[in-house]
């Protein structure tokens, strides 16, 4: 999706939209994305918080720990909806 935005960017942009009101709608878009603790929607924060689950369950996977990477399974896959989510959201707004 990160290719999706940045094209979007420039679609807006070669429709005469300024630098200036595409990052004021970008600013809105992204609070209306907030977390639940009403933090402004952060692409790179979240999906770095993804790849850190995905870490932690190939180490419990390696490590035989079945218990373990079932739990951050379940937290992994959560956290990717909710980014998968919010960036289909960011393209549509």
């Amino acid at each position: 999706m990160a290719q999706w935005r940045t094209g979007l960017r420039g679609l807006a942009r070669d429709k005469g939209i300024s630098a200036g009101e595409l990052a004021g709608a970008e600013h809105d878009l992204l609070a209306l994305l907030s977390n639940s603790r009403g933090d402004p929607f952060d692409f790179s924060r979240e999906w770095f918080h993804f790849q850190s689950l995905t870490q932690a369950l190939q180490g419990a996977a390696y490590e035989r720990r079945w218990d373990d990477a079932r739990a951050v399974l379940d937290r992994a896959r959560e956290q990717w909806r909710q980014v998968s989510d919010r960036d289909v959201d960011w393209c549509c707004g």
